[in-house]
């Protein structure tokens, strides 16, 4: 738990205090050793908290890029994003662009892209229907997150088409449609 608006440039600071408070709490209650630490966030410094011997930080996304899209300052998420970084042992980058971008930036950096495993989709188009979804047929599914990122047009014109839309995940509380 942590104040409204965490990530704002003036709350940041007492987040990353709260989350490294919470993180050195938990470790000392659990017990044991803490081997490693993968920081996943680029706002809240996490490192050195748990007594940990292995520090990674998992660039999952182009968070300096995306800043705007998720409603964050870029110069903030710059500076704590290298900070965080260069204080861990190893970046694991999702994408060979992330990846690029660390190891010019000099650091050691892994690729572990996302994916999938193809073999366990191969048959689902042999799937039975599931009885709870009554829409006629052709269906398009979309599954995220709705929300300011998303772009209706596109949804709305699959459905112009004759196509039955099912629309799996939530949807942003805050979102309102233009």
């Amino acid at each position: 738990m942590v104040q409204p608006f965490p990530s704002r440039p003036a709350a940041a600071g007492l987040t990353s205090g709260l989350t490294r408070q919470y993180l050195r709490r938990a470790a000392a209650r659990m017990g044991g050793r803490v081997r490693a630490v993968i920081s996943g966030w680029p706002l809240y410094p996490a490192f050195g908290v748990c007594g940990e011997q292995v520090r990674f930080y998992w660039a999952h996304d182009d968070f300096v890029g995306g800043a705007a899209l998720l409603g964050l300052d870029a110069g903030l998420v710059d500076r704590r994003e290298r900070r965080i970084a260069a204080d861990a042992d190893l970046v694991v980058a999702a994408n060979p662009i992330v990846a690029q971008t660390w190891r010019l930036r000099g650091l050691d950096t892994a690729l572990i892209p996302y994916g999938t495993d193809v073999d366990a989709y191969r048959d689902v188009n042999r799937a039975p229907w599931p009885p709870e979804v009554t829409l006629p047929g052709p269906v398009a599914g979309f599954v995220g997150h709705i929300n300011d990122r998303t772009d209706l047009r596109l949804l709305e014109a699959i459905a112009a088409r004759g196509r039955s839309l099912l629309l799996v995940g939530p949807k942003d509380p805050a979102f309102e449609p233009r």
